[in-house]
This record gives structure tokens, C-alpha cells and sequence, in this order.
């Protein structure tokens, strides 16, 4: 059976010269794959900019295979956290043969709460079956419902929509990162200090309490308000 684990996106690849082997889950956002499903339940407005179809994503077979592997999720839960276990095996051994460190971004386009889904050879979730791996993900779920760090190998970062500004102000005095997307290059974002986020990936190497900015891509551009930032 084909690998649902992903290696083949341009950011995640930047991973590598920071000394990280990062793969990834992409699956269809919101309600592409069914419309009574939605993967995103907190991505409000952000549906027409997702990235989903960006880059190889513009093309049939890599959309199709995305839209099979997110069915297969819907019908068969265990199923599919069996062959994420194993995939997870798999990408242990590849970073440490490439002499790598590994990581890995659960959500690369959707919004899943893993820390709620079981592996079902280890009874755990895939952050209490693999500490060794760090996982990391951008979320639209407000903090009091998938707060940072409940495994300390997943991070969290929470995306800027353009609106509730003081939520996000006060998560980066909690000392959480906060993506937000930016026309231009800035050094400051309501006296939050802002490190880029287009150089990697690897948002847990990030100091605590800093924006991460980040450049339109895609459709974003013509929208940053409203971007989800991925």
C-alpha cells in the first residue's frame, strides 16, 4: 500500500538544512472530500485561499490521491492510524539513516485534533508513541480548545484570520507563537516582535511569544486579512 506519509513539499524540504527530515499528512481541507465532513471546523473564510491547491496540488493525480487517502480517513479511522503508525516507523528510520533528526506536520492542510485520535498497536496517540519525533502544526482552533504544547513534542501555532486581534495579542503574552501574513517584510505587528516563517518550517525552533510572518502564497495575496496562514 502506498505511503500516506508526504515528503514532497517545497517548505517542508527546507527542513533538511536545519538539520530535520520533515514529512507530512495531506489530506483535503474542510469539506472537499465530503461535504459532511469537515476537516476544518475553525477555518472560517479561509476556504477560497487554501493552499490545498498550490503547487502539486494543481494537478489531477495528486489531487485525487489526496481526496482518496482523506476518504479512506473518514471511513476507516483505525485503518488509516494503523498505516500512520507504520508510516511514523518508517520515517524514523529514514531520518536517522539520512543521519537527520525527525519531524513531522500532521496537518498539512487540514485541521485534525490527532491529540484525539488513537494508534491502534499502541492504544496512544502518535505523540505519546513517538517522542522522539517532533510534531508541529498551524491551527484555527482557539487556544482553550487545543491549547500548545499538550504533548511536549507538538507545537502548536495559532493562525491570524484578521480579526480578534486582542485573542492573539494575548496568546503572544502567553507565550505562544501566532502566524500572520504579511505583504511586506516586517520587523514588528502590535509590538510583538516578528521572525520569519519562510525560511523553514520547523516552527518549534522558534522563540516563544514572537509572530511568525509569513509571505502571501497562492490566492492569499489578494486577501491578507482574511489568510490562514499555512
Amino acid at each position: 500500500m502506498k505511503r500516506l506519509i508526504s515528503y514532497r513539499n517545497g517548505k517542508l524540504m527546507k527542513s533538511i538544512d536545519y538539520g530535520y527530515l520533515t514529512g507530512g499528512l495531506s489530506l483535503l481541507p474542510h469539506t472537499l472530500a465530503d461535504p459532511k465532513v469537515n476537516l476544518c471546523p475553525y477555518a472560517d473564510g479561509c476556504q477560497e485561499k487554501c493552499l490545498v491547491h498550490a503547487g502539486n496540488g494543481k494537478f489531477p493525480n495528486v489531487y485525487n490521491g489526496r481526496k482518496n487517502n482523506t476518504l479512506r480517513y473518514i471511513a476507516d479511522l483505525d485503518g488509516f492510524m494503523s498505516q500512520v503508525y507504520s508510516d511514523l516507523l518508517f520515517h524514523e528510520r529514514k531520518a536517522e539513516k539520512l543521519g537527520l533528526k525527525p519531524a513531522f506536520r500532521p496537518n498539512v492542510f487540514t485541521d485534525i485534533r490527532y491529540e484525539k485520535r488513537i494508534i491502534p498497536e499502541t492504544g496512544k496517540t502518535i505523540f505519546e508513541s513517538f517522542p522522539n519525533i517532533e510534531f508541529y502544526d498551524y491551527t484555527a482552533f482557539p487556544q482553550s480548545i487545543r491549547p500548545d504544547r499538550m504533548f511536549p513534542n507538538y507545537k502548536l501555532v495559532y493562525s491570524f484570520k484578521g480579526s480578534e486581534t486582542e485573542r492573539y495579542k494575548q496568546y503572544l503574552r502567553d507565550g505562544n507563537n501566532v502566524a500572520v501574513v504579511f505583504a511586506n517584510e516586517r520587523t514588528h505587528w502590535n509590538r510583538f516582535r516578528v521572525v520569519s516563517g519562510d525560511n523553514h518550517d520547523l516552527v518549534f525552533l522558534q522563540p516563544k511569544g514572537k509572530v511568525i510572518g509569513l509571505t502571501p502564497k497562492g490566492i492569499a495575496d489578494t486577501d491578507l486579512a482574511g489568510s490562514i496562514a499555512q
